[in-house]
């Protein structure tokens, strides 16, 4: 079975209804807003909690509510482990210092991954036409991106009241004759922003490989989230975007039975891509300041290490290297590290478990990448390029913790690990 995306069928399978629900939270994931001019700080968060809720009625509107997978439950399971976790280290912390209201409210994170997890999992017999969905509704994040960008007829201030664009990140040539804002929009976060649009790239490609999908609009799918990574102004986008495309296509050279041409083309990809490494140095060295400005970098990655640095001096007591400094959003912010944060906030059993469980979702979806079934090997490849880039971004920001992507990710995790009948028959 092969997922058919260059084509649209008038009806779904299934009830309509269904999937004019999914569609619709996909739309509310992409395009989150976040009105923090018009309610304040609670706007930050007020819609992950809309969408929590959302995906569990999605979820419990529909018949095939159970496990197919071992794999899924694990994952569930791991998911509340770490929620247990926080709890824990939060009131093992609430000895040393006070929590603010948002603090109150990260414990409750990784549980608001789970409905996304269940859902996916309910929809494995879906996949194609949840595919079909998800990519309509990127069409949309795209035009809304672009409109974004360009302040086309003036959306900026249509959209204001509900996305802080206050700073501004992109092009530097045109910041100055248009007051470009932050190309954040529903993220709230250049980076987030382009660590999604690198993770949205990277899975296009592969579909497109994997199915020979020659589709104008996949085309200009594919050109515009490669785009957004580079407007994001994201350094870690960028070089997961890279690292992605670069595995995808080592694996069409390598994986695949080898021959005198793939030899040939090796080759010519290792020459195209120094070639490309050096022409975008020079259209980044011209428009994209944030890519070349080497003493910005240094003072980056100075301040990171700072930060980490000071982990130890917070983790001062045996409790607290054991089981963390609790949910603290500025120390956890200022961490930007996924590895480094979990230290702070649940210690070494906390590290110990999210390793674990970052390394259990790696093998799991290794295995489904090497399916016999090309749907399963499909949605297993797009899952295994999610964990691995998400990993290689946590690096230097906390992917895990920002509630959309957190979201999408185990949603894939649901709907590509879970068994579909047609491998248990």
């Amino acid at each position: 079975m092969v997922l058919n995306m260059t084509s649209v069928s008038t009806s779904f399978e299934g009830p309509k209804l269904r999937y004019f629900l999914l569609g619709l939270l996909f739309i509310v994931l992409l395009l989150k807003p976040t009105p923090v001019g018009l309610i304040g700080g609670l706007g930050v968060k007020l819609f992950d909690v809309v969408l929590f809720l959302y995906a569990l009625i999605i979820y419990f509107s529909i018949g095939r509510r159970y496990f197919v997978s071992k794999n899924v439950l694990l994952v569930g399971v791991g998911l509340c482990l770490i929620s247990i976790l926080e709890i824990i280290s939060f009131f093992n912390g609430a000895r040393y210092h006070s929590y603010t209201t948002q603090d109150a409210l990260e414990f409750s994170r990784w549980l608001m991954y789970l409905p996304f997890l269940l859902l996916g999992a309910a929809l494995t017999e879906d996949k194609g036409s949840v595919a079909k969905i998800y990519l309509y509704s990127l069409v949309i994040f795209c035009v809304f991106s672009w409109l974004l960008f360009f302040d086309v007829m003036g959306f900026e201030k249509l959209v204001s009241p509900f996305y802080d664009l206050s700073k501004s990140r992109g092009v530097e040539n045109l910041a100055s004759e248009s007051g470009l804002w932050r190309l954040a929009g529903s993220f709230n976060n250049p980076n987030y922003y382009g660590q999604f649009c690198a993770l949205n790239a990277v899975a296009l490609t592969w579909i497109a490989l994997k199915n020979r999908i020659y589709s104008v609009l996949f085309f200009l799918l594919v050109v515009s989230n490669f785009c957004f990574v580079l407007l994001s102004g994201s350094r870690t986008a960028l070089i997961c975007m890279l690292f992605g495309v670069g595995l995808l296509v080592l694996y069409w050279i390598f994986y695949t039975r080898l021959s005198i041409f793939k030899l040939f083309f090796a080759a010519f990809f290792c020459f195209a891509f120094m070639l490309f490494l050096y022409v975008m140095y020079l259209f980044l060295m011209e428009n994209f300041l944030r890519f070349s400005d080497v003493d910005n970098i240094i003072l980056n990655i100075t301040a990171r290490f700072d930060a980490w640095s000071q982990v130890s001096l917070i983790l001062n007591s045996v409790d607290l290297l054991l089981l963390g400094y609790g949910a603290d959003r500025a120390s956890l912010t200022a961490a930007d590290n996924n590895f480094v944060a979990f230290f702070l906030k649940n210690g070494f059993l906390g590290l110990f478990v999210f390793l674990s469980f970052v390394g259990y979702m790696i093998f799991a979806t290794w295995s489904r990448f090497k399916s016999k079934y090309s749907d399963i090997n499909l949605v297993g490849g797009v899952a295994l390029m999610a964990v691995l880039l998400m990993s290689l971004a946590s690096i230097t920001s906390i992917p895990y913790h920002h509630a959309q992507i957190g979201m999408a990710f185990f949603f894939l995790m649901g709907i590509s690990l879970s068994r579909s009948n047609s491998e248990l028959s």
